[in-house]
């Protein structure tokens, strides 16, 4: 059984499997249509983004993917 998004995330935010649990700020899950065709994972966030606790604020012109 494939998890739903919401189960995955409760997941996400109870794992403690790496040292990046013990650092981290908050949990920047990301957003968009769970029904989408396509899914893009970036790298992960920085320090400026676990503060504030919003992905967006990483460097878009530093992907490797062009569209």
């Amino acid at each position: 059984m494939n998890p739903s998004l919401n189960e995955l995330k409760d997941q996400v935010l109870k794992c403690t499997n790496c040292s990046l649990a013990y650092t981290r700020r908050q949990v920047i899950f990301g957003e968009g249509n769970p029904n989408a065709d396509i899914l893009i994972i970036g790298e992960a966030p920085g320090y400026d983004e676990d503060i504030q606790g919003d992905h967006s604020l990483a460097n878009r012109d530093s992907c490797s993917i062009k569209f």
